[in-house]
């Protein structure tokens, strides 16, 4: 009997040491190519709990496979702790009085096979006591992915890293933050926390809380993640975030969750100001469309502010962002302290269309625990308006005015504006007046979203069979008569003005070839001309001024 009670005595012993009552903790994965996938399973522990274990987790799929990688070591161990930097070294991380806490990062690269539902889980029997939930049941996490529609896709990783803390009393909007650049589509819901017991189950609710609201008037928008509440009571408020993410064709390809502690503590002092951080001052290619929603164009640059601000006057506000993992290349800039003014500043360019969700994680300079708020934007990347494709136009200076619109290929819209080459521009390009170059067609979306198309308009020498073939039968500006047309042998000319002393003439075939040229000069009578040999035809006679500029040019029809 002494035996029996001395080896459950070490068995309880035992179970008590791996028994650790955790707060929370999340799986993510990443494809790393060819099947093979990066594993992280991340858990949350209270510094003065036990210390942490070697852990497990198991995979198993629905074509048949089920196996547990075993003996896993902490990779890395981070602070998850809310505590102000004067404090904290007086945590319980640091033999100190204040509640803190640290994340631990376990790593598995393994090859899955493909399969349309993988399930990655891991479990403990107990979960730290809170507020929500009936005793200490167990702690239950999952991600789940399909590599047969999705062979190489990465779940959202929760880039917020801390156990937050928030104040009794006081409106709380948080975000944990959860990004990937790959999803077409996702979904955040509240869920029920689980335990396992051979498969996993719901744990039991303090009513009338659930897991859809894990505590009265918590909400969670299920487009962009983020959790309003406002906590009346101090304690631990367990809560489940479940990320579901599709495809192009709305086709599930995987879930992750992150089960997160909501740690509820008296504050002697509020945290920024929940209403704040509204969107103000758009500049280049985007426009803001709601208080914290904004559209930009693929295009190019654009910038916007975002202004925070704290009830207490003296609290001095600083931020994180996830802007990095999402918008690859922007940056964030911040000025002044109470209120803070941040600037969002990136290239649309590279960026797959589509919605992404901005998290912006301001906190004050409150001590022990600091005081944070989470603010969650949604940047919209919308295409450039088509504004046709390019096109060209090759006219001569005696060309008809035309539409530049109808240079353009494709079917552009109408309703766009000109610039030419010295500015704005009409849409009638007149040969005779305007100038050669780029006409750049522009169709506005929204303030500096413009789709563009170009006309490039060309001029052909006057000596061009095009140039010749216009000219033929074009009478002069100048009152300049050339007759008999047709004619045979001789030919005058009159009315050529006193100020040409001199002037050129030369007869050009329809292939813009120079058959004939003299200078003559010009006493204000007729000019009387002898024709050169060439055959019956269609000629184009040219006079110029002795600088070479036209002064007309005339059909002429030779009869042999």
């Amino acid at each position: 009997m002494q035996r029996i009670l001395l080896l459950l005595s070490f068995c309880v012993a035992g179970w008590s040491v791996r028994a650790e009552h955790l707060p929370g903790g999340s799986i993510t994965y990443e494809c790393l190519g060819d099947n093979v996938y990066e594993i992280t399973l991340t858990l949350y522990r209270a510094c003065s709990g036990a210390a942490m274990l070697p852990q497990s987790l198991t995979y198993q799929n629905d074509c048949g496979l089920n196996f547990t990688v075993t003996d896993m070591l902490p990779s890395d161990t981070l602070d998850a702790s809310q505590i102000c930097g004067a404090s904290a070294s007086n945590s319980t991380c640091n033999g100190g009085a204040i509640a803190g806490y640290q994340a631990f990062l376990y790593v598995d690269t393994i090859f899955l096979s493909p399969c349309n539902a993988w399930t990655i889980h891991w479990s403990i029997c107990c979960r730290q006591a809170s507020l929500n939930l009936m005793n200490t049941p167990g702690l239950y996490i999952e991600a789940k992915l399909n590599n047969v529609v999705a062979p190489c896709n990465s779940s959202s990783v929760f880039t917020s890293t801390d156990v937050p803390h928030v104040c009794a009393g006081q409106p709380v909007v948080y975000d944990a933050g959860a990004v990937d650049d790959a999803a077409v589509r996702r979904r955040f819901r509240l869920v029920d926390a689980r335990f396992y017991n051979g498969q996993p189950f719901p744990v039991n609710y303090l009513f009338p809380n659930y897991g859809g609201e894990p505590i009265a008037g918590m909400t969670m928008d299920e487009e962009d993640g983020r959790i309003s509440f406002t906590p009346a009571n101090i304690g631990v408020i367990v809560t489940v975030v479940q990320v579901e993410e599709f495809d192009e064709n709305d086709v599930w390809i995987g879930t992750v969750m992150r089960d997160l502690p909501f740690v509820v503590v008296a504050c002697s002092s509020a945290p920024p100001s929940p209403s704040s951080g509204l969107l103000t001052a758009p500049t280049g290619a985007c426009e803001v469309t709601a208080d914290r929603e904004v559209r930009v164009c693929s295009s190019g640059d654009f910038c916007f502010n975002a202004v925070f601000t704290d009830p207490n006057a003296g609290d001095l506000l600083s931020l994180e962002s996830n802007i990095g993992w999402v918008l690859p290349g922007a940056t964030i800039q911040t000025n002044g302290t109470n209120p803070l003014t941040a600037q969002v500043c990136g290239n649309a360019v590279d960026l797959p269309l589509g919605t992404y969700a901005i998290t912006i994680t301001v906190s004050d300079n409150s001590c022990p625990i600091v005081g944070t708020q989470s603010f969650t934007y949604a940047l919209t990347v919308e295409e450039a308006p088509y504004a046709g494709a390019d096109g060209m136009a090759t006219v001569c200076s005696l060309s008809q005015p035309f539409l530049l619109f109808d240079s353009l290929s494709g079917a552009p819209p109408a309703g766009g504006f000109w610039v030419g080459p010295n500015g704005p521009a009409n849409d009638q390009f007149h040969p005779a007046t305007d100038t050669g170059g780029a006409y750049v067609y522009n169709v506005e979306a929204f303030p500096g979203c413009y789709g563009t198309a170009q006309v490039e308009v060309q001029f052909l020498p006057e000596d061009d069979p095009y140039c010749v073939y216009l000219g033929i039968g074009t009478a002069g500006t100048m009152g300049v008569r050339v007759h008999p047309n047709p004619a045979s042998t001789d030919l005058a000319i009159t009315g050529i003005p006193i100020r040409y002393g001199v002037v050129r003439l030369e007869l050009v075939d329809l292939a813009g070839r120079a058959v004939w040229n003299g200078v003559f000069a010009n006493s204000g009578g007729a000019l009387m001309l002898d024709l050169p040999t060439v055959p019956s035809g269609v000629w184009s006679l040219r006079m110029k001024d002795p600088d070479g500029l036209l002064i007309q040019n005339t059909s002429l029809f030779i009869v042999r």
